[in-house]
C-alpha cells in the first residue's frame, strides 16, 4: 500500500516536473507562468529541494515582468527532507496535490484566506507536523485541534500525521475526504454517527491503529481500500449492528467486529474512577475533580472539587475526567 502511494506521488511528481520544463527561479524558488495575459505564477518543484524555512512573496519579477503568485503546484514541496515551515502569501488561491507530502521534518505551514482549494495528499506522510493552522479569515477551510476541515466541519479534509495518540473526529462531520487520515500514527480512531461518506484510501497506512469505534447503527458508505489494504485492528459498532457492519462492503473486511461494550447500561470504572449512567445523566463515584467533554472536544461540565454525585447530561457519548482517569460512556 505503501509503496503504491508513494509511486502514485511520485507520478504527480513527474507530472509536475514536465510541467516546470520552462521554470525559472527568483530567489532561491522555481515558478511555472501560469498565465502570461494576466500574469500569474505558481511555485514550482526545486531540482535541488527546497529546506529551511520557505517564504513564498505574493509577488514577483522576472525578466521585466510582474507575476501574482496564485498556486502551489502539484508535488511543488514534495519529499524535501529539509524543508521545515512554508509561509505562503494572501495571493494563493490553490495548493495542488502531494503539495507538501513526505517532506518529514516540515512542522509549520499556514494556510492563508485567500486559499480555496487544496489538492488531495497535499500533507501525508508529514511525520513533523503536528497541525495545519488556517488563517481565521479564510471563509473555505478550518482548523479543530490542528485538524483540516471545510469551513462548516463537515468534511475532514487532512490529517496532520505528526499528531499521536487517539482522535475522536467531531460531530459536525458527514464525510472524511478521500485520503484525509493517509499515514496517521493514531491508535484508536471515533468515528460519530453523522459520518455517512468515507472516500477512498481515507485510513490507508495507519499502521497503529488497533481500534476503529464506528457509532452509527448504519454503517457509512466507503470508498475502495477506506482503511488500506490491510484493514487494522478490531472495529466496534452500537449494540445490534454487527450483521450490518459484516455485510457492508469495505467494513466487512475487518476480521474482528464486536459490539461496543459501554452502551451506559453497567456504566465502566478506570483505574478507581466509576462512572454510571443513570436517568438523564451519569452518576461519578472516587473522583477528584470532574470534567465532560463531547466527543468532539467541547467542555460540558467542570467542578474541581466534585467527588461523587450525579451529573445531568444530554443524550449522547460524553467523555468523563478525573486527573489522569478517564471514562467514556454513552448515555441513552
Amino acid at each position: 500500500m505503501k509503496s503504491f502511494i508513494q509511486k502514485s506521488c511520485m507520478l504527480l511528481l513527474m507530472a509536475c516536473m514536465c510541467a516546470s520544463v520552462k521554470a525559472f527561479e527568483v530567489d532561491g524558488i522555481y515558478y511555472n507562468v501560469l498565465s502570461a495575459e494576466e500574469k500569474t505564477c505558481e511555485v514550482a518543484t526545486n531540482p535541488q529541494q527546497y529546506s529551511g524555512a520557505v517564504n513564498v512573496p505574493s509577488e514577483l519579477t522576472h525578466n521585466d515582468t510582474t507575476y501574482s503568485v496564485t498556486k502551489v503546484a502539484v508535488g511543488a514541496f514534495n519529499n524535501c527532507d529539509n524543508l521545515t515551515a512554508v509561509t505562503l502569501p494572501n495571493s494563493v488561491t490553490e495548493i495542488g496535490a502531494s503539495a507538501f507530502a513526505f517532506s518529514k521534518s516540515l512542522s509549520e505551514v499556514v494556510i492563508p484566506a485567500s486559499v480555496s482549494k487544496i489538492g488531495i495528499t497535499a500533507f501525508t506522510d508529514c511525520t513533523s507536523l503536528l497541525g495545519i493552522d488556517v488563517d481565521e479569515a479564510n471563509p473555505y477551510f478550518t482548523t479543530v485541534d490542528g485538524v483540516l476541515f471545510n469551513n462548516d466541519a463537515t468534511e475532514l479534509v487532512a490529517f496532520p500525521c505528526g499528531k499521536t495518540g487517539e482522535y475522536t473526529i467531531p460531530s459536525t462531520v458527514t464525510k472524511i475526504d478521500m485520503y484525509a487520515l493517509g499515514f496517521a500514527p493514531f491508535t484508536k480512531v471515533t468515528i460519530p454517527a453523522s459520518v455517512t461518506e468515507i472516500g477512498a484510501y481515507a485510513f490507508f497506512q495507519c499502521e497503529n491503529l488497533t481500534s476503529v469505534y464506528s457509532l452509527s447503527a448504519q454503517p457509512a458508505t466507503c470508498g475502495a481500500l477506506a482503511f488500506g489494504a490491510t484493514v487494522p485492528g478490531t472495529l466496534y459498532v452500537p449494540k445490534g449492528a454487527v450483521n450490518a457492519y459484516k455485510n457492508a462492503d469495505v467494513w466487512k473486511d475487518f476480521a474482528n467486529i464486536e459490539e461496543i461494550v459501554n452502551t451506559g447500561v453497567d456504566g465502566v470504572a478506570t483505574n478507581g474512577l466509576a462512572v454510571n449512567v443513570v436517568a438523564g445523566g451519569v452518576k461519578v463515584q472516587g473522583a477528584t475533580g470532574v470534567e465532560v467533554f463531547s466527543v468532539d472536544g467541547k467542555l460540558a461540565y467542570s467542578n474541581a472539587h466534585f467527588t461523587n454525585g450525579t451529573i445531568n447530561l444530554a443524550a449522547g457519548m460524553w467523555v468523563v475526567k478525573s486527573g489522569a482517569k478517564t471514562a467514556k460512556v454513552i448515555v441513552k
